[in-house]
């Protein structure tokens, strides 16, 4: 599938939030990028536009392969659908068992957490506390207006501000 200028631009900019929550919040991340994972007993698979583990690092960490019958799948997916609802999608990521998936459709950011059997929408990450869609979108906003490097200093003077002061 061929993907727009559009799609790109705001898909490169998440890694960039997600690198600076990380260190500001002493955590650490490991993307795995648009790694196709798939059930053997699933007809279908999926290509998240990027993913990460957060809590699974240990248990993936020297991974070259990513087995789903032993390894944990992702933490977190990001989805950025503009011209494709990815809406179709959330079946196979039920079925994969991602936790959540922050999902863009170029206008509104969502962030989906996984209970039982569906998706629901929720207002803040379980990862991140404290970060939700609607912190989030000013900053890919910024970032998709003017670059990269001011969105990033925004965002880690916003995430600074956030810690309680000693």
């Amino acid at each position: 599938m061929t993907t727009s200028a559009r799609h790109e631009r705001l898909k490169s900019l998440f890694p960039h939030l997600l690198a600076v929550l990380a260190e500001e919040l002493d955590a650490n991340l490991v993307s795995l990028g648009s790694t196709t994972f798939r059930l053997a007993e699933a007809a279908r698979g999926v290509e998240p536009d990027d993913c990460y583990y957060v809590e699974n690092i240990e248990r993936i960490a020297d991974r070259d392969t990513i087995d789903l019958s032993v390894d944990p799948p992702p933490d977190l997916s990001i989805e950025i659908a503009i011209t494709h609802p990815s809406l179709n999608t959330l079946p196979i990521y039920t079925s994969l068992k991602v936790p959540e998936i922050w999902r863009h459709t170029g206008q509104v950011l969502h962030i989906l957490r996984l209970h039982g059997a569906e998706y629901r929408e929720t207002t803040h990450s379980a990862w991140f506390p404290g970060v939700s869609a609607e912190v989030l979108a000013p900053f890919l906003q910024q970032g998709i207006a003017q670059g990269i490097i001011p969105m990033v200093r925004a965002f880690r003077a916003w995430v600074r501000a956030q810690r309680p002061t000693s």
